[in-house]
Parts: structure tokens; C-alpha cells; sequence
């Protein structure tokens, strides 16, 4: 399987660690980007139960259930 086939999903992109990481992860490989801001793939506030369900069911949706790798860097202000 080539890097490029591999799909990543990345909690907390749109700033941060979250960011920097998912940026790297794009230049081997399909990323999947979620946050709270109108940069990322999928727009899910992760506290809540809604937006844990949103989550789930968009990432569902875009990947078809195959996840290569999954980093969870949203965090709590």
C-alpha cells in the first residue's frame, strides 16, 4: 500500500499541534481534518455528545469505515 492510499484523521486542525501535524501528514498522505473552525473537513465541537455523533457519522461517510490513523489533539480551553 502506498503512504498516499493511507488515510489519517486529525482532531483539533485547525490550530496548533493539530494543525502542524495534519500538514505534514498531507504531503504523504489523505488527511481528514476536524475542529471547531471553517478550515477543517468536518465542523464538530467534540465536547458535546452532537458533535461526537457528527463526528462519527462524517468520518463514516468520507472513509467508508477504513482509517489508516487517527491523532486526537483537540483540546479543551
Amino acid at each position: 500500500m502506498s503512504e498516499k492510499s493511507r488515510v489519517y484523521v486529525v482532531t483539533g486542525a485547525d490550530s496548533g499541534l493539530g494543525f502542524e501535524l495534519a500538514q505534514e501528514l498531507k504531503k504523504k498522505a489523505i488527511v481528514i481534518t476536524s475542529g471547531i473552525g471553517d478550515t477543517v473537513d468536518v465542523r464538530a465541537d467534540l465536547s458535546t455528545t452532537d458533535g461526537r455523533n457528527k463526528f462519527i457519522d462524517e468520518i463514516q461517510k468520507r472513509t467508508g469505515g477504513h482509517i489508516d490513523g487517527l491523532a486526537l489533539v483537540a483540546g479543551i480551553d
